[in-house]
């Protein structure tokens, strides 16, 4: 029984070098276009993120994990892609936090993945009383 059993970890070792050697042979994955951030981007999203995580008292720890979530820094590129501005995600964070913070039930919906959702941020800025940037690419017609 002890040699089929070194024969099963032969085998398995021969397996994951194989499987090693096919991974190197294949292109590298290139990253998703929309996971793409310019530096302005990311100082931003950093700073959204930043302010969220001092808002609702966070630990250093806890901040530090939320600022390199990808689910969070995606949802809150995608409100910047659409011209929103920093202090206007800083509106929606502010509005999120005086309108759940205070009820243990709701505390957990105050997250970035939830506040800048498409179909959430638009109530937040409206309870903040923020107008809504006009997009750099709608035109005005008198």
């Amino acid at each position: 029984m002890g040699g089929e059993t070194h024969n099963l970890f032969e085998i398995i070792a021969e397996i994951r070098d194989t499987l090693r050697e096919i991974r190197d042979m294949l292109p590298e994955k290139r990253k998703r276009r929309d996971d793409t951030e310019t530096t302005a981007e990311t100082q931003a999203i950093n700073a959204v993120l930043e302010y969220y995580g001092a808002k609702t008292g966070r630990k250093p720890d806890d901040a530090a994990r939320i600022i390199k979530s990808r689910p969070a820094r995606r949802a809150v590129r995608a409100r910047l892609r659409e011209k929103h501005t920093t202090d206007q995600c800083r509106a929606a964070i502010d509005s999120a936090y005086d309108q759940m913070w205070h009820n243990p039930e709701l505390r957990r919906f105050v997250h970035p993945t939830t506040i800048f959702r498409p179909e959430k941020f638009p109530r937040y800025l409206d309870a903040a009383c923020i107008p809504e940037q006009k997009s750099a690419y709608s035109t005005v017609e008198d």
